[in-house]
């Protein structure tokens, strides 16, 4: 049933005005945010880390309606983006820091882009399909098999390669070895990653894109996108640097998440409503 209904409402959105897509997505983030009370409560565990304890609830609670109001608008630029053409997104994404993309490339050994579950990384990575710079993404394996073939069709749709998350580790590492940009998360540990303290607190975190930085030599660059008030976004990316590479592999990797968690705190903190993750972070 939810394949069928991502394939409806892949051939009926974009047939949508922008404004009007908007509007119905957002009330769809409302009754979602009410139905779905695992989501809701993991949504607002998160936030109490985020914002500290002494956030009234109410200022959670609206965070967290922005939560899904957001993650809802994700799903119309997702099933938008085959409509959109290069001019359209060019108009939609503003990026501050494109030079530290070009200086990270320019190394010759990939680039290893990492982000949290924040803003629209579909619609904004498609900047650089269009401006001709190899990218994999790599995506959480969603079932059934025919739903994530779809998504990845979508995610896909203007050069852009995708693959799953399970066994992707080869394909990753000669990607960079390619030069390649590589996109990963981290916030979400698919696998079973590593605790390190986020947000003041022991959270278990991914610890992938640490290691293949630290093999490969690549460049790591954090960035993060940003919506607007008008549906815009805005994208900020972080100058690069390299992971350490002494014969403490383990503090190596350490070393290298917490400079980017610590890079990734004052984003989340500054737009708690652009998180969109639905995931318990912090395991009691």
């Amino acid at each position: 049933m939810k394949y069928y209904l991502f394939r409806l409402a892949g051939w009926i959105m974009p047939l949508l005005p922008d404004r009007l897509g908007y509007w119905l997505f957002t009330r769809i983030g409302d009754l979602i945010y009410w139905l779905h009370r695992r989501a809701r409560e993991a949504v607002l565990d998160n936030l109490r880390h985020v914002l500290g304890s002494t956030t009234s609830e109410q200022v959670l609670r609206d965070a967290a309606c922005g939560v899904f109001r957001n993650q809802a608008k994700n799903y119309f630029d997702l099933f938008r983006i085959p409509r959109l053409t290069a001019a359209q997104i060019e108009r939609l994404v503003r990026i501050e820091g494109w030079e530290h993309l070009e200086e990270g490339l320019a190394r010759g050994k990939g680039v290893i882009f990492v982000s949290a579950h924040f803003g629209n990384f579909d619609v904004v990575m498609q900047v650089v399909a269009f401006r001709h710079i190899p990218t994999m993404l790599v995506m959480e394996h969603i079932q059934p098999e025919r739903l994530f073939d779809y998504v990845r069709q979508l995610r896909a749709d203007k050069g852009i390669e995708v693959v799953p998350v399970k066994g992707a580790a080869r394909a990753v590492v000669r990607a960079l070895h390619d030069g390649k940009i590589v996109g990963l998360a981290l916030d979400w540990a698919v696998t079973e990653g590593v605790v390190m303290p986020f947000f003041g607190a022991p959270a278990r975190v991914p610890d992938a894109y640490a290691e293949l930085a630290r093999h490969t030599g690549a460049s790591v660059i954090v960035g993060f996108i940003t919506r607007g008030p008008d549906d815009t976004f805005q994208v900020r990316i972080e100058p690069p640097f390299t992971a350490p590479k002494t014969a403490d592999r383990q503090q190596d990797v350490r070393d290298t998440i917490t400079r980017v968690l610590s890079i990734a705190e004052p984003y989340i903190r500054a737009h708690p409503e652009q998180w969109v993750m639905f995931h318990r972070i912090w395991n009691r």
